[in-house]
């Protein structure tokens, strides 16, 4: 698992490029979207297209939901 928010992430002509690998450790890929998630449904700094992108270009099949106090994984 990567600290994979928007700002761990520099996007280059070649491809995404993960920075700051201080934090690493192993997990479920979905982890590395939570904190992008929760940019998206707490303070709309991340756009539900910037996420939608983020989580494409990520390669997982679905991307992390939040609300009601809950977390889903919908694919």
């Amino acid at each position: 698992m990567h600290s994979a928010w928007v700002g761990n992430v520099d996007r280059t002509a070649a491809r995404p490029l993960l920075m700051d690998f201080k934090l690493v450790s192993v997990g479920p890929s979905e982890w590395d979207l939570v904190s992008t998630a929760v940019k998206m449904t707490t303070t709309g700094a991340v756009t539900e297209a910037e996420y939608a992108e983020f989580c494409e270009t990520y390669g997982l099949c679905c991307s992390i939901r939040l609300g009601s106090g809950t977390a889903d994984a919908r694919g």
